[in-house]
């Protein structure tokens, strides 16, 4: 798991604030990935779909559909090796 951020518009960060003790869990939002991961190639303004979640915790976020490696293993998921590969570059660098 990655504890990435998404920018918003103002009118999708002030409707997610004032909805934070009881989520709309019916609307969706759309902002652009601001994080950068190790292994990927750049991940910045990556289109993005925050759906909110109850109870604190953390919104699921979609990746729109792009040709980016990080999309296509969100959508297909990837392997043990890459998922060892891609730890030892986030603690090793």
């Amino acid at each position: 798991m990655w504890g990435v951020w998404v920018s918003l518009s103002k009118e999708s960060y002030e409707h997610y604030l004032e909805t934070w003790e009881e989520p709309d869990l019916e609307r969706v939002y759309f902002g652009w990935f601001c994080s950068a991961l190790p292994y990927y190639e750049s991940t910045h303004s990556l289109a993005t779909d925050v759906h909110p979640r109850a109870d604190g915790a953390r919104p699921y976020l979609c990746l729109h559909e792009t040709d980016h490696e990080l999309y296509h293993d969100q959508t297909n998921g990837i392997s043990m090796e890459k998922a060892q590969k891609i730890a030892e570059i986030a603690m090793h660098g």
